[in-house]
């Protein structure tokens, strides 16, 4: 184990708070290893294969302790960041130039690979598995159970999750998003789709490459989203459903049955967009066509009172 003084860290905004992880200096393995250390210094400490392979690093500021956990057993390649509080469980792999910053939680047997950013207070549950580029905001839950119960004599029974997450590589999620891991199988959010922030997406949901969810989206358990399709804000998919792929699901729009590829549905329930148009036009025209309706009605009741009288 060796530590070494570089003032240049002081330099980088972060420094005060992050923990630098340098590539190979010697091919020695130590298990085990607890050190106290201050700010500007980085930890050198690789086995033969290259992995860092340290426990509980911690960094003290004045006179309060800021400090990262990390498995004797969790491999973390060359030049990892882990920032002040972390936690990386048991048996957790983290690729090479990835960041975890202050407070983010990685659970037991996950992968994290090379070149993400988990922000602070991100929470990776255990056999989760995160891409290569993947950007996460902060207070993102990946792989907390799905809602499933079973109501047996008016008690709800809590069905085990026993799936995982995996999100593919170029993928960007929202802060606040939640993404709950399958009941069996897997969630999986495919290779280049952009999460924004407050987005749900429960269990067993299949998200296609280069999709698109906005704001406050709700995504159904087995919902599939098809590759390129966009979830405007506020729109929600049930459960079951698809959405083909390329097609757009505009604002507070509710999928209740599944949406072709291509097309562009709208509305509650969602439908053809050209079709709510119409419906939202005749809709806005019916105040006038109920008085219409109205007028017609007296004149006709006012002319047959009048033909009644005439024939007495």
């Amino acid at each position: 184990m060796s530590l070494i003084h570089n003032p240049a860290i002081m330099k980088l905004s972060y420094a005060p708070l992050l923990i630098l992880l340098t590539p190979l200096a010697s091919a020695q393995e130590t298990r085990g290893v607890e050190d106290v250390f201050s700010p500007g210094f980085i930890l050198e400490d690789r086995n033969q294969d290259g992995v860092i392979d340290f426990v509980n690093a911690e960094l003290q500021l004045g006179d309060s302790t800021s400090a990262a956990v990390v498995a004797a057993d969790a491999q973390l390649g060359p030049d990892v960041t882990i920032g002040p509080c972390a936690v990386i469980e048991s048996q957790v792999i983290i690729g090479p130039r990835t960041r975890v910053l202050a407070g983010a939680t990685v659970g037991a047997r996950a992968r994290i690979g090379a070149s993400s950013i988990l922000h602070p207070g991100v929470t990776i549950y255990p056999d989760c598995v995160v891409g290569d580029r993947v950007i996460i905001h902060s207070g993102v839950v990946i792989g907390s159970d799905g809602f499933g119960y079973a109501t047996e004599d008016g008690v709800h029974l809590k069905i085990p999750h026993l799936g995982r997450v995996v999100i593919e590589d170029d993928v960007e999620i929202g802060a606040n998003t939640t993404i709950d891991r399958g009941t069996l199988g897997e969630t999986r959010i495919g290779r280049g789709t952009k999460i924004d922030n407050l987005v749900q997406v429960a269990h067993n949901v299949s998200i296609g490459e280069g999709a698109i969810l906005v704001a406050q989206v709700g995504v159904g358990g087995s919902a599939t989203i098809g590759p390129g399709a966009m979830l405007a804000g506020q729109s929600g998919v049930v459960d079951h459903q698809a959405v083909g792929a390329r097609a757009i699901v505009l604002g507070r729009s509710g999928v209740t049955k599944d949406v072709p590829p291509g097309a562009m549905v709208s509305g509650f329930p969602a439908r053809d967009h050209h079709e709510e148009l119409r419906v939202q036009a005749a809709v806005r025209r019916l105040s006038d066509l109920i008085a219409r309706v109205e007028a017609l009605e007296a004149r006709l009741a006012s002319r047959q009172r009048g033909s009644r009288r005439t024939r007495s």
